[in-house]
């Protein structure tokens, strides 16, 4: 939801990480959406690395990416993309 299109649950969880009150609402301030949408592609840059990880991840939910680094990670980059 909101300007980094976001699921809540995970903006609040980022919220909490940096000591910020968070309501469900505060995804449609811009601000704030920006803020913990580029908190969490920091923190998704520090696991992944790679951009197409990244946004992978972003989108997905890490933990999806990890899952097919497991299952698929031995691709070429090109054919990884083409699979998940």
């Amino acid at each position: 939801a909101g300007l980094m299109q976001m699921m809540p649950f995970v903006a609040e969880d980022l919220a909490t990480k940096i000591g910020m009150e968070f309501e469900r609402h505060h995804l449609k301030n811009p601000k704030i959406s920006i803020e913990l949408g580029a908190l969490f592609v920091a923190i998704l840059k520090r696991q992944f690395n790679e951009p197409h990880l990244i946004l992978a991840a972003y989108n997905a939910g890490p933990h999806h990416v990890q899952k097919w680094l497991n299952s698929f990670g031995h691709l070429p980059k090109e054919l990884f993309i083409e699979r998940i």
